[in-house]
């Protein structure tokens, strides 16, 4: 940032950094699910590479691909166990400054150790010792939060919980099953069967260090299937265990085709299944790439043409009361009360009762409001309208524009 370079330039560069990089550490952990096929790897991280949710992950400008990143290095370091647990609790603080939920990996850590060390006094000295390391940067992140804001943990963990309580009403079971469902959109649903051969494998030949992996991922599903369970923008608050489950996926369709190489009808089902693999790789790209391009076009036509709006039209002083404020942030240079609550947490405990909003923004003596009018009907319908963006993509995405 300080090179003043152009964060469209340096942030992409990071992405695509971050990409190849989970590329190269999911060939590594292939090889160690399957020591026989390391032939295998190169096209496990090409795959990788190419598999549009990461893609999309690595030009969204967001956090996305270095938590995902991370999450990997313990699961590599298992075979050989080149850290000490120490170090893996780091890592697992490392991972909590990035995310919250990268607490979810002190789990299978402690699973890892549970496993490897033989006797009880080491299992409970290596726990300990891990949870010192975790402790060390988790301190200072509860103390960061604290001083910024007055809560221990940042506004966005209360914000988005509150603003998405309505998704929790319907049945856990049900959200779980729509959090399984995004990783299968695209090559996912042609490993799907590859993780389940994944899991029994574990079972039937006993491996169960390869059990970690799979706690991670399906309790990372209910986490937020438990307490925050949203689709929106293709699954990205899953999209850091994709990785593990298409490893997984990949390393069980593997072995199963090793166990019945000598099946005439399981190697034409395997040579079937690369070709399907790759021409729906290669179609989700294509189809990825287009969602990209409505996504950034939307923002840019919607957010950020209010945003540049305001700047340009409104008094200096003007206080803006807004929905999404990242593109005014950025942009409108105006003081913001923001009714997501991710900067002004105290609209939290009323942040979908527009009666109490209407009251809060009156006695802030606010100016204008930046929303989409079915956001907040009632609001939108007692103030003028003083601009509206005329995007084109909304609408054709069956939205509104903003106003």
């Amino acid at each position: 940032y300080s090179l003043n370079i152009s964060p469209i330039i340096w942030t992409n560069i990071f992405g695509w950094l971050l990409l190849w990089g989970i590329g190269i550490m999911s060939m590594v952990l292939f090889e160690q699910y399957n020591p026989r096929k390391t032939r295998y790897s190169i096209w496990v991280g090409i795959g990788m590479v190419c598999e549009w949710h990461l893609v999309w992950a690595a030009g969204s400008g967001m956090e996305t691909l270095l938590f995902a990143l991370i999450l990997l290095i313990p699961f590599l370091d298992i075979s050989h166990h080149r850290f000490t647990w120490f170090i893996n609790g780091l890592l697992v603080g490392v991972t909590i400054w990035i995310r919250p939920d990268g607490i979810i990996l002190l789990l299978p850590i402690f699973l890892f150790i549970w496993i490897k060390e033989t006797i009880i006094k080491k299992k409970i000295i290596s726990m300990i010792s891990c949870f010192v390391g975790v402790l060390l940067l988790f301190i200072p992140y509860l103390m960061f939060n604290q001083t910024l804001s007055g809560d221990w943990w940042p506004n966005t963990f209360y914000a988005k919980q509150t603003e998405y309580a309505v998704l929790r009403e319907s049945s856990l079971i049900l959200r779980y099953l729509r959090q399984f469902m995004l990783p299968l959109v695209g090559v996912g649903v042609l490993l799907l069967p590859g993780f389940i051969m994944f899991c029994i494998g574990i079972i039937r030949n006993r491996k169960w260090q390869n059990i970690p992996p799979v706690v991670m991922f399906l309790c990372y599903l209910g986490a937020y299937a438990w307490r925050l369970p949203v689709t929106y923008q293709h699954g990205r608050y899953i999209i850091p265990v994709m990785p593990l489950f298409f490893i997984m996926g990949i390393s069980g369709l593997v072995e199963y085709y090793h166990v019945g190489l000598a099946k005439m009808i399981t190697r034409v089902l395997y040579k079937s299944w690369i070709i399907s693999s790759a021409a729906i790789l290669i179609g989700f790209f294509i189809l990825g790439a287009q969602a990209y391009a409505k996504d950034v076009g939307f923002i840019q036509s919607e957010m950020v043409a209010t945003a540049k709006w305001i700047q340009n039209n409104t008094e200096p002083e003007a206080i803006i009361a807004a929905h999404d404020i990242g593109a005014l942030g950025y942009w409108g240079k105006r003081e913001i009360l923001d009714l997501a609550g991710l900067i002004t947490p105290e609209v939290i405990p009323f942040i979908r009762d527009e009666h109490r909003i209407q009251k809060y923004l009156d006695d802030h003596q606010t100016d204008y409001l930046m929303t989409f009018p079915n956001w907040y009907p009632y609001l939108s319908s007692i103030g003028d309208e003083v601009y509206r963006t005329g995007g084109k993509i909304s609408i054709l995405l069956g939205g509104e524009n903003m106003v």
